[in-house]
């Protein structure tokens, strides 16, 4: 048995850059007339342009790392790679075929990865901290809406007048403080994963999928930061007929979009 064999598994060899758009999907969309697969980036944020490989863009460290008593942080991020592994050559496929696949082992597959780039993104994970923060922050000014419901929490939970009501109400009305969650990653991946496994992917498997290809010399596909986005149907005529909401798999008039390549679309 070799060295590499035998070597521990380690916080040096833990994978810390997690991209949350994955390399092999972002390389379908590179610019034809530059080399090495560079992509052009546009930042919304920073209102800038920029070419780069796809290594560079769309990650963030320790985005799927799960505090776990032993030292394997990257369990979540090493089981989506498998998940890659296995989508990659369907998407290959699908490029050189032009259509969707046959055998539902790929189609499952696909299904999955679509599921997994619509839901766990930082933009989602930021949407939910949003959430959870002004779920807390109401829950602490019903607290000290009044006194006899703030002594009566803090006797139910065994703290007797450790801080008094006044007190506790001036700090909540001043707003001069700042909610933490604990274990971020961990908690919110356990929430992305239990919607899609309950929900999501139940859901995509009994609705029906299509394949756009855009034209040769007609303008392409791009990606986003956010690929697998959906939208509700307002006005079928309108040549622009979406309208963004936050909202379920289930709403009425739904679909979702994500482009496979720089040619190819899929939606439900």
């Amino acid at each position: 048995m070799t060295r590499a064999n035998c070597e521990p598994y380690t916080i040096r060899n833990t994978a810390r850059n997690h991209h949350y758009v994955p390399q092999f999907y972002l390389k379908g969309f590179p610019d034809p007339n530059l080399q090495n697969e560079q992509l052009h980036v546009i930042d919304k944020v920073d209102r800038r342009h920029f070419v780069t490989i796809p290594r560079n863009i769309a990650s963030q460290r320790d985005f799927n790392r799960i505090n776990l008593p032993d030292p394997s942080l990257d369990k979540i991020e090493r089981h989506l790679a498998q998940i890659e592994s296995q989508v990659a050559p369907v998407l290959t496929s699908i490029a050189k075929t032009g259509t969707l696949p046959e055998d539902d082992i790929d189609m499952a597959s696909l299904s999955v990865f679509v599921a997994i780039l619509s839901a766990n993104n930082p933009q989602i994970r930021n949407r939910l901290i949003n959430r959870d923060r002004e779920t807390s922050r109401q829950m602490m000014q019903t607290l000290v809406a009044s006194q006899e419901v703030y002594e009566s929490r803090l006797s139910d939970l065994g703290m007797g007048d450790q801080i008094g009501y006044e007190a506790a109400r001036a700090f909540v009305e001043s707003g001069r403080y700042t909610i933490d969650i604990e274990d971020p990653g961990g908690y919110y991946l356990a929430v992305v994963f239990y919607s899609l496994d309950k929900a999501v992917l139940p859901l995509f498997s009994t609705m029906d999928w299509s394949l756009v290809i855009a034209e040769e010399g007609e303008t392409d596909f791009i990606c986003s930061d956010l690929p697998a986005v959906l939208f509700r149907v307002v006005n079928t005529i309108l040549p622009a007929p979406y309208e963004t909401h936050s909202m379920g798999y289930t709403t009425e008039s739904l679909e979702l979009t994500m482009p496979l390549t720089r040619t190819l679309q899929r939606r439900l």
